[in-house]
């Protein structure tokens, strides 16, 4: 039986969110209710572009679940906080820089996995240059050359990745380590 005197302030605030949750959803199946009897024509287009992008990122939302089961099964908090931890170094920007030019799809997919990492270690600094980095992107280098030449394509690449350390290092330093939510 829960004491509900023992009842962490953390619990507290995270109980406040499925609230929230609960009363977005249910606001959004009003909306949806009063234009299915409104504008039955809109309320299937509707439905068909919402079905639309549920398929657009199914594969990414698949990958990122995936890659979630997989950092919990083979990546311990101890390991974590060795690569992505306070105590990280050259190695951890490193890696986090070309992961986070090499990921794929949009970038609030990856939330849920960057928070995993977060509760076991991974700092706001290695999540800043993570999502910095994924501003370069290798497979559209062709067409920024073909738009805006070679020199400032390179030029841009090379300043992006320089500043997503320190936009990277400001961020760590305002923000606190612990999880929000």
């Amino acid at each position: 039986m829960v004491d509900k005197n023992n009842i962490s302030s953390e619990q507290k605030k995270n109980s406040g969110k499925g609230k929230t949750s609960t009363l977005l959803s249910l606001l959004m199946i009003l909306v949806y209710a009063v234009i299915y009897f409104a504008d039955n024509e809109l309320f299937v287009k509707s439905a068909n572009t919402l079905w639309k992008m549920i398929l657009q990122f199914a594969p990414y939302l698949f990958l990122i679940f995936l890659l979630m089961f997989l950092s919990e099964l083979l990546i311990t908090p101890e390991k974590a906080k060795k690569i992505f931890g306070n105590k990280s170094g050259i190695k951890a920007l490193a890696v986090t820089s070309v992961v986070g030019i090499l990921s794929v799809g949009p970038v609030y997919v990856w939330f849920p996995l960057l928070h995993d990492l977060k509760r076991h270690g991974m700092t706001n600094k290695l999540i800043t240059v993570f999502m910095y980095n994924r501003a370069v992107k290798l497979q559209i280098m062709p067409v920024m050359v073909f738009y805006f030449g070679l020199r400032f394509t390179i030029v841009f690449t090379i300043m992006l990745i320089i500043f997503s350390f320190f936009v990277g290092e400001i961020v760590g330093r305002l923000t606190p380590e612990k999880i929000e939510g």
